[in-house]
C-alpha cells in the first residue's frame, strides 16, 4: 500500500522519520523542478491494519513544521472506500427491493407497475431517498411562495399553517426514525465520496461502515414488516408510493423541459455571443497596441 506526496523544500529523513511507524517506510526523491520532491510512504500488503497504519502516518506528516505535504496518491483512502462500496451497493439495493415489493402489492395494472418501476430504477440514490423523506409538492409549494418576494416570518409562518404536508413516505412505512431517514444527507455525501475517490481517515471510513449496515439492517426489517401487514394497510402504502414518485417524475419532466426551453437557449447563445464580442474587443485593443509600438 502507497501513498504519494509532493512538497517543496528540503525537509530532512530524521523529521520524515519521526511521522512514521513500525511497518512504514518511506522514499524521498528531488524532482527535476527545483526544491520540488516527491515523498513515496509505503507498507506491506493491503490489510485494515496496514491502512490504519498508513493514516496515522499521513496525519504525523501534516503535524510536521514544515507545510504543505499534497497528497497526491492515497492507497489509503482507496483502500477504505474500495471496502466501503460493495456495503453501499447493498444498501442502494435494499432500497429500491423495498420499493419494488411495494409496488408488486398495489392494484395497479401491470403496465403502470412495469412504468413506476423503471421511474424508481432510473432514479439516483439521493433523489430517491430525498422523494421518500419529504412531501415534494408541500416543499415546492414553500419554496415558490418564498422565491416570490420578500417575507417577514409572520407571513411566513401563516403561510406553512395553512398548508397541508402529507406524511412522508419513510414515515408511512416505519422509517421515519430509521437510519436511513435521520442520516440521509450523510448518506447522500457518502456515497458521493466512495464514488468519486474522496480523502477518508479510519475514523470516517469506521463510523460509515456502522451507519451503512445498520441503514441495511433497518431495510430488510421493513420488508418484512410490510409483509406482515394487513392487505389494506399494504395497498395503502402502495398507492402513497405512486403518488410520491409521480411528483418527483413531474417535477423532474419540469426542470428537463425548463432546460430544453427554446428561450433558455436563445438566452444562453445571446450570452455566450455577447462573451465572445467582448472577448475580440479586447483583443482588436492589444493589435492596436502592437502596432503603434
Amino acid at each position: 500500500m502507497n501513498n504519494v506526496y509532493l512538497y517543496r523544500y528540503e525537509v530532512d529523513d530524521e523529521e520524515l522519520t519521526s511521522a512514521m511507524v513500525e511497518g512504514v517506510s518511506f522514499k524521498k526523491e528531488l524532482l527535476e523542478t527545483e526544491d520540488n520532491y516527491r515523498l513515496t510512504v509505503s507498507t506491506k500488503g493491503s490489510s485494515l491494519k496496514a491502512a490504519r497504519m498508513m493514516s496515522t502516518v499521513n496525519d504525523n506528516l501534516y503535524q510536521l513544521s514544515v507545510k504543505p505535504f499534497k497528497l497526491v496518491y492515497d492507497g489509503t483512502s482507496e483502500y477504505y472506500l474500495t471496502k466501503l462500496y460493495p456495503l453501499f451497493s447493498e444498501l442502494e439495493r435494499s432500497l429500491k427491493e423495498l420499493l419494488f415489493i411495494v409496488c408488486y402489492a398495489s392494484k395497479m395494472k401491470d403496465k403502470q407497475i412495469n412504468i413506476l418501476v423503471k421511474d424508481i430504477d432510473d432514479t439516483s440514490f439521493g433523489e430517491l431517498l430525498y422523494t421518500l423523506k419529504y412531501d415534494v409538492a408541500f416543499n415546492n409549494s414553500i419554496r415558490d411562495y418564498v422565491n416570490s418576494k420578500y417575507r417577514t416570518k409572520e407571513e411566513l409562518v401563516e403561510y406553512i399553517s395553512h398548508e397541508n404536508e402529507n406524511v412522508p413516505w419513510l414515515k408511512r412505512i416505519g422509517l421515519g426514525t430509521s437510519v436511513i431517514s435521520l442520516k440521509s444527507k450523510y448518506l447522500i455525501d457518502l456515497r458521493n465520496d466512495i464514488m468519486h475517490h474522496h480523502e477518508m481517515t479510519y475514523d470516517e471510513y469506521a463510523e460509515a461502515k456502522v451507519w451503512l449496515i445498520r441503514a441495511k439492517q433497518e431495510l430488510d426489517y421493513a420488508c418484512y414488516a410490510f409483509t406482515q401487514q394487513s392487505r389494506e394497510n399494504r395497498e395503502a402504502i402502495a398507492n402513497s408510493l405512486s403518488t410520491v414518485i409521480a411528483q418527483m417524475v413531474q417535477t423532474q419532466e419540469i426542470v428537463r423541459n425548463a432546460l430544453n426551453s427554446p428561450g433558455l437557449k436563445a438566452f444562453l447563445e445571446t450570452t455566450r455571443n455577447l462573451s465572445e464580442y467582448i472577448s475580440s474587443l479586447f483583443t482588436d485593443t492589444d493589435e492596436l497596441s502592437g502596432k503603434e509600438d
